[in-house]
């Protein structure tokens, strides 16, 4: 079969771009990304963050604190808490700490 010039095979580069469905463009987002925070909220959510981690840690601290106090006084003595300065005030400003981050998380818009 002789090819004629009538007779020529469409390639995909030759259809018109009006089509629908054959843009060559990448197409964009009609709506804007789960993941994009402002700067603001980025750092007071990583306030947050810490806030949690250094009250917990302290509030933890104390804690181990106030086993030794108790350990070494020998015995369970718990009046040897309250003759002992620091570990109930270092847990109660740990506590503090971490109540201000879960406010401070709470509060975020």
């Amino acid at each position: 079969m002789p090819s004629s010039p009538a007779r020529r095979t469409l390639r995909i580069d030759e259809w018109p771009h009006e089509r629908v469905g054959y843009e060559h463009k990448r197409p964009t987002a009609a709506y804007a990304a789960a993941g994009s925070t402002t700067v603001i909220q980025r750092t007071r959510f990583h306030r947050a963050w810490v806030e949690e981690r250094v009250g917990s840690l302290t509030a933890a601290g104390a804690m181990f604190w106030a086993a030794y106090t108790i350990a070494r006084t020998g015995g369970l003595r718990l009046d040897s808490l309250l003759h002992t300065p620091g570990p109930i005030e270092v847990a109660a400003v740990g506590i503090l700490v971490w109540l201000h981050a879960k406010w401070l998380r709470s509060t975020r818009a």
